[in-house]
């Protein structure tokens, strides 16, 4: 029903013209904004990721300090995956060793804020968690001053350079970068 106001129409409503107006401005900046929380979200998955790097490299360098020496494992050419399966560098850490050879105080020197639901592997950020396998990019890594002389050799992939550090991790994210934790 129309009423009028001191002689003016006055309506109810929006048309369908306006209607259709409000929802175009609004799809317009729906696809300007999604770039940028596309941004947001890579960066806040490589901050996370360069965290949880130092603080695998802090419970290693914990780990040297309780102990005095690198487990046997450790080794300064060959990457030591953190994974549940293979080798006993991830229970080592958590303090979960079933017959504890490298950690016999069972102290916890981590606990990650990612896992793999079905392996109980722990995942960088941009990891499939429900994956029934967890792929070698989605792990960390660590290699070991096992000369004890503070240097972690080039070996022409990772690190590209000598690194001086007595332990040094790293993960891979989807577009093939290091994030490691002797980098800046």
């Amino acid at each position: 029903m129309n009423r009028f106001r001191r002689g003016l129409f006055v309506r109810r409503g929006f048309t369908l013209l306006e209607l259709l107006v409000v929802i175009a401005v609004i799809a317009i900046l729906a696809g300007l904004m999604l770039p940028a929380y596309q941004a947001v979200r890579r960066r806040f998955r490589a901050m996370r990721a360069k965290t949880e790097v130092l603080n695998l490299k802090t419970a290693w360098s914990e780990y040297l300090a309780e102990y005095g020496k690198w487990p046997d494992f450790a080794s300064q050419s060959a990457p030591v995956p953190m994974k549940e399966e293979g080798t006993p560098a991830l229970r080592v850490l958590q303090g979960r060793e079933e017959q504890p050879k490298y950690n016999h105080r069972k102290r916890v020197f981590m606990e990650f804020s990612l896992l793999n639901a079905k392996t109980g592997d722990p995942i960088n950020p941009w990891a499939d968690p429900d994956a029934d396998a967890t792929a070698a990019e989605d792990l960390y890594y660590a290699k070991f001053d096992v000369d004890y002389d503070n240097v972690i050799p080039a070996d022409g992939r990772t690190p590209e350079d000598d690194v001086k550090a007595s332990v040094i991790v790293w993960t891979v994210d989807r577009d093939g970068n290091v994030i490691g934790s002797w980098q800046n």
